[in-house]
């Protein structure tokens, strides 16, 4: 975020969660769509990467370990993790029928942003294209504004798992909705704290997180869902199509 600020991670970290405390006030996905939406204009970031003349650009994948080769997958399973959150944000519509609305919009926006910004990527920079792809700029005025736009990004993604989390903690151990004000705050800000703990007390806290993301990721997105699905029909005493079982 600083080039020339000599401030180490666990500082950083620090000053954003001191930063959300007074964002763990609200409640409800409704009351924060509106920080949700200025997330999701913020991760548009390509302008401004220059392609390299040397770039070296492939139609097939270069020879490598299929662990290495799978590692990429993984990454486009936890991008597309939605599923998490997707009965939260159901139970809050108006009118859930108009969920399926919802989805197809989202995903028609998410799938094309995510592909433009990967096709891009490699179009740029080819093999020598970074993971993290603001890397590949250089230090100055115009990083500085994209590590912010990303930074603000992660931390909205961060506010909505714990908005969802807090919710289910008060329908199990206090009053739901009626909970007060100050036990919400706190239920809120002890989640932060553990988890700003974890990470920084975690050597290896990346790994971890994408070997969680790739365990818990696919049973998650392809697994539940389908689960769900059944046991809905069931309960209603409807068979499952012959297309719904083969899919």
């Amino acid at each position: 975020l600083a080039f020339d600020t000599p401030l180490c991670y666990y500082t950083w970290s620090g000053i954003l969660a001191i930063a959300m405390l007074p964002v763990l006030l609200l409640r409800t996905l409704k009351s924060i769509e509106w920080i949700i939406t200025l997330s999701d204009f913020s991760v548009i970031f390509i302008v401004g990467i220059d392609r390299d003349t040397d770039a070296q650009l492939r139609m097939t994948p270069p020879h490598q370990t299929f662990l290495k080769a799978y590692n990429p997958v993984s990454s486009f399973i936890f991008a597309y993790q939605g599923q998490t959150v997707f009965l939260e944000i159901m139970s809050e519509m108006k009118d859930s029928t108009e969920w399926p609305k919802a989805m197809w919009l989202g995903q028609g926006i998410m799938i094309p942003a995510y592909t433009i910004t990967a096709f891009a990527g490699y179009y740029f920079k080819g093999e020598n294209v970074p993971a993290f792809l603001p890397e590949a700029l250089s230090d100055g005025v115009l990083k500085q504004v994209i590590d912010i736009l990303i930074c603000y990004h992660v931390l909205v993604a961060y506010l909505l798992n714990n908005v969802a989390l807090v919710r289910l903690l008060k329908q199990e151990y206090f009053n739901g909705m009626d909970t007060p004000l100050w036990k919400h705050w706190t239920i809120a800000a002890t989640i932060m704290a553990m988890s700003w703990l974890i990470a920084n007390l975690i050597p290896f806290f990346e790994d971890l997180v994408s070997i969680i993301g790739a365990v818990t990721g696919a049973p998650v997105m392809f697994g539940l869902p389908p689960i769900f699905y059944y046991l809905a029909l069931k309960k209603r005493g409807e068979e499952m199509s012959s297309f719904d079982k083969a899919v």
